[in-house]
């Protein structure tokens, strides 16, 4: 008896062997990640599992991390350490800090430390004088002199934490027309020369205040050798004098001279940068922009963009020479001209309460979503990838000799570093079974590699419905394969996840025809 020929039924495979990262909308490709967790775009074009973190030590209540060349400054509890070293001890509460040569500046304690001799000063100086006071023509040496273009206001201890060519406010004088701002074209402990002209010398009793003031600024940086800043009760930006953080209201008519200005746009300031050039005063919707290279010829312009979302001033990072921070609208990186949205793969998360840190070519942001979710991601700008570590949350970052660190949960951690054992996982975008012929998925291959005693198991899902199917678990193996019943589907997702370091070559599907007639379907 001859029976018919029957044809088998038509198999196919498709294989992805370069592997895109996470992509949070509902266009996310079968080679893309809706949800992940623990993985990085190191191994590129693979998947991989993110390297370890190292605890360094613990931390009582960190406030700032500096990176200096090769050493990390931290500050906690209400002291500034380089490492075991204590370099001062200031105030407690959230600090702005920003860093002039070896020089680092802090607000609102208003103090500057040499990094190189450990030491400090106070930037603000004001001394009020009790004593007898006495005001008269002299030469700028202090001699008394009725030619003299200077005049000599001397008392004890008058002149003591002042310098020459500090601007300061000198008030209580019994001449009205001396008091006021002024410039030290000389300084000693018990007198000070300023420039005019006094018709007549005369003495007081005491009741003299002299004092260099520095701003109340939300924000600060350093860019062409003066420390920058705004104000925004005042709605005004600053710079201090050519390099000197110290001096605010000096105004000789030089190049060196401070600067204060009041900006045109409405709205809060959000956060302050150096880029390249100029320095960048940021606001929700926009941004100021400073240009120029001498008071006499600062310019502030104003141009509309998405700016710095209120409260993410600490996601502020230089990287490959743009500026990358967290806006109301997403992740954007900005090199001078307009900001550019890098983050589009994660707008579905709506995120907030940015702090970020960069290094090498990774910028790693720590942020909360529209559900208070924490996410720990790194961006990498050399493939444009976002990977997604973990829920925790870092209030600080810095790098110092390559190295990244944060603070988090009471403790500082190295980054990219040590041993470390964690579960990590991670869910396809949808992979597409509504093909011509009428396919369904048969089996699924995993090609990867994993460290000894190390998990992976390997589940699909179909059409978001229902549980996680046929989970298949393996241990240490190179590859593991998924075979699957035949259920009709417009869609599926694999998920991925184990325990352990593990890295992922290519995932195979199989697919298989099968009948024209699908279950369910009524055909007239």
């Amino acid at each position: 008896m001859k029976l018919p020929y029957v044809k088998g039924a038509g198999k196919t495979t498709g294989v992805m062997t370069a592997f895109g990262a996470l992509n949070t909308n509902e266009s996310a490709g079968e080679n893309e990640f809706i949800c992940m967790t623990n993985l990085s775009g190191h191994a590129y074009p693979y998947l991989a599992t993110r390297r370890g973190r190292k605890k360094e030590r613990s931390l009582a209540s960190p406030g700032t991390l500096i990176g200096y060349a090769d050493e990390l400054i931290v500050i906690d509890d209400g002291k500034v350490y380089m490492g075991n070293e204590i370099l001062a001890e200031i105030s407690h509460g959230e600090k702005k800090t920003a860093l002039m040569g070896a020089l680092l500046l802090i607000w609102p304690d208003r103090i500057e430390i040499n990094l190189k001799n450990g030491e400090v000063r106070r930037l603000e100086n004001r001394i009020e004088v009790s004593g007898k006071i006495r005001v008269s023509q002299s030469s700028l040496s202090g001699e008394d002199s009725d030619t003299g273009t200077f005049i000599k206001i001397a008392a004890d201890g008058i002149g003591h934490g002042f310098r020459a060519w500090d601007g300061v406010e000198i008030d209580g004088l019994e001449e009205e027309g001396l008091n006021g701002a002024h410039i030290l074209y000389a300084v000693e402990e018990n007198f000070l020369i300023v420039p005019g002209i006094q018709a007549a010398s005369f003495e007081q009793a005491g009741g003299v205040v002299v004092e260099r003031k520095c701003p109340d600024m939300d924000f600060i940086a350093v860019q062409g050798n003066r420390v920058w800043g705004c104000s925004g009760e005042k709605h005004e930006i600053y710079a201090s004098k050519l390099g000197d953080a110290s001096n605010w209201r000096a105004f000789a008519g030089t190049a060196a001279d401070s600067y204060a200005a009041t900006a045109a746009a409405a709205g809060d300031f959000t956060g302050a940068a150096a880029v390249n050039d100029t320095v960048v005063f940021f606001q929700e919707d926009g941004f100021h922009k400073v240009l120029g290279t001498k008071p006499a010829n600062f310019q502030i312009v104003h141009t509309p963009a998405n700016g710095v979302m209120k409260g993410c001033e600490k996601s502020l990072c230089m990287l490959d020479g743009c500026l990358y921070y967290m806006g109301r609208n997403g992740v954007y990186a900005y090199d001078g001209a307009l900001p550019v949205k890098v983050s589009r793969a994660l707008d579905m998360w709506k995120l907030k309460d940015g702090c970020a840190g960069a290094a090498g070519n990774l910028y790693r942001l720590s942020c909360r979503d529209e559900n208070g979710n924490g996410h720990m991601l790194v961006f990498d700008v050399q493939t444009g990838l976002w990977h997604r570590e973990d829920d925790i949350k870092a209030q600080a970052f810095a790098s110092a000799g390559g190295k990244m660190y944060f603070a988090a949960d009471g403790a500082l951690y190295q980054a990219d570093c040590g041993e470390e054992k964690f579960e990590w996982e991670c869910v396809t975008g949808r992979m597409a079974l509504d093909l011509p012929g009428h396919k369904y998925l048969s089996r699924i291959t995993v090609e990867c590699e994993t460290d000894r005693g190390a998990k992976i198991a390997v589940s699909v899902r179909y059409d978001d419905k229902g549980p996680w199917e046929k989970e298949m678990v393996s241990y240490g193996r190179r590859s593991v394969t998924l075979n699957l019943r035949e259920k009709r589907a417009s869609f599926a997702r694999i998920r991925l996840r184990g325990t352990g370091s593990c890295r992922i070559y290519s995932i195979a599907r199989g697919l298989q025809a099968g009948s024209e007639i699908l279950p369910g379907k009524r055909y007239e």
